[in-house]
């Protein structure tokens, strides 16, 4: 009904929050990334790297394991002992899963056009992303209207660290002020 629209996407769902935005600049207020797994540091070892490709061309539903502890989301023992326990937590996916993904990641990574409203959240403390290169992503979109914002303490998922209001009060200001 006239409201401005805005896509917010964290961790391995900013990649579709991003293209989406890319298809949709038009129709969208704004774009506002959550600590963006649009490049991961956490990667897959030799044998897994060998099971992906072999599957991929053998057999794309082979079973991987997912490189990723409760460790690396947060060091805060409740929110940990939460992923731990999680009955919906995902633990392996398929070879086709992982080759497409890395596809689909060299096809984000190499985008610059993004022209809407564009802020990024980062965790300082952060062991699954490479923010390296996510903030070099960010630094070459066209857009003349973005904000970063780092987070040095904080884990990768924001919303487990106990000054999360912080991060949330960033968000809310930077969707008030695109309003």
């Amino acid at each position: 009904d006239g409201a401005p629209a805005f896509v917010v996407g964290g961790c391995w769902g900013a990649r579709p929050a991003v293209a989406y935005a890319l298809q949709s600049q038009d129709e969208l207020a704004g774009l506002a990334l959550v600590c963006p797994a649009l490049k991961a540091q956490v990667d897959l070892s030799p044998k897994n790297k060998l099971r992906v490709g072999v599957g991929r061309i053998f057999d794309e539903h082979r079973k991987v394991p997912v490189p990723l502890t409760p460790e690396l989301f947060t060091r805060n023992p409740k929110y940990l002992e939460f992923i731990r326990n999680d009955p919906l937590s995902l633990h392996e996916v398929t070879a086709r899963f992982f080759f497409e993904t890395a596809i689909w990641d060299r096809y984000l990574l190499r985008q610059t056009r993004l022209g809407l409203p564009l802020l990024l959240q980062q965790a300082g403390d952060d062991r699954i992303i490479d923010r390296g290169t996510v903030r070099e992503w960010f630094d070459r979109q066209a857009t003349g209207d973005k904000e970063y914002v780092l987070y040095p303490e904080f884990g990768h998922i924001l919303d487990f660290e106990d000054e999360r209001q912080t991060y949330w009060d960033d968000l809310a200001a930077w969707l008030d002020s695109r309003s």
